[in-house]
């Protein structure tokens, strides 16, 4: 079984990071990135973007995880991720 991920993170660094976890993880596929929150809801919520789970920043400019997160959660699982302490 594959689960499909997406990274939402306006962090380059942290979503580098992430990826190459998920590069190293046997059985989950990244569909893609986000770095505009505003941008990543538009595609869940439309169906073009359609992931078993979304790697989710906390704190983002825009919209925070926190409310991207309420918004998504019939379509997707959500893990958060953060930086910040």
């Amino acid at each position: 079984m594959t689960i499909y991920c997406y990274i939402v993170d306006d962090e380059r660094d942290s979503a580098s990071l992430i990826l190459e976890y998920i590069e190293r993880t046997d059985g989950i596929e990244l569909l893609g990135s986000e770095q505009d929150p505003l941008v990543a809801v538009r595609h869940i919520l439309s169906g073009e973007i359609n992931p078993d789970i979304v790697f989710l920043d906390i704190e983002m400019n825009g919209m925070d995880g926190i409310t991207l997160a309420k918004k998504v959660k019939n379509q997707t699982g959500v893990i958060f991720t953060t930086g910040h302490r």
